[in-house]
């Protein structure tokens, strides 16, 4: 399961705490962690943090498996590297900010608040840009929705390549796991 961030802060804890309540009474026989992770560092081309809760069965007899940090390869994902022709982003829900090229992609967030700097000028992203910042492939398609629609869309999105570093996490303790069980 994955959320925002903002569901451990202390003002919402009554929700955060419910939430762990009904894991532990209606998945008692799971093992459940919760981390805060950045998306950035999963191979994500965007600095994008979720709560992240993993549960694996007790009697698989494993720890929720997390992934590592990629803190090299994350370096290599600032906007320079992944939209190379614009000037920045400026983005920002409550505080807005200006993100140079130098600088790493932050959460593209479903509404309007966040644009891309173009010679001189805002202006919103384009289908394909949108794409790459979340990590889709080239063929990926939206069909019949609006330039909204998709900026929506991925704005609620967790990024791909995140997602896929997690799933091939957790598979891989999984195997590990029978491996050893087997043997």
């Amino acid at each position: 399961m994955e959320n925002v961030p903002g569901m451990a802060m202390a003002f919402n804890a009554p929700i955060f705490n419910e939430v762990v309540r009904r894991f532990n009474e209606d998945l008692g026989d799971y093992n459940i962690e919760c981390r805060k992770l950045n998306a950035l560092f999963y191979g994500a081309n965007q600095a994008r943090e979720r709560l992240i809760y993993i549960g694996v069965r007790r009697d698989i007899n494993i720890s929720p498996p997390f992934p590592e940090p990629d803190l090299e390869g994350a370096s290599n994902r600032r906007i320079r590297n992944i939209l190379p022709t614009i000037d920045g982003i400026y983005s920002g829900q409550a505080d807005k900010s200006v993100r140079l090229p130098d600088a790493f992609i932050n959460t593209v967030t479903a509404g309007e608040c966040f644009q891309i700097m173009d010679g001189g000028a805002l202006r919103n992203p384009t289908v394909d840009e949108l794409k790459v910042i979340d990590g889709l492939p080239e063929w990926f398609s939206f069909e019949g929705l609006s330039h909204g629609d998709i900026h929506t869309i991925i704005g609620n999105a967790v990024p791909a390549q995140f997602m896929q570093t997690l799933v091939e996490c957790i598979k891989n303790a999984y195997q590990g796991s029978l491996a050893t069980r087997v043997a």
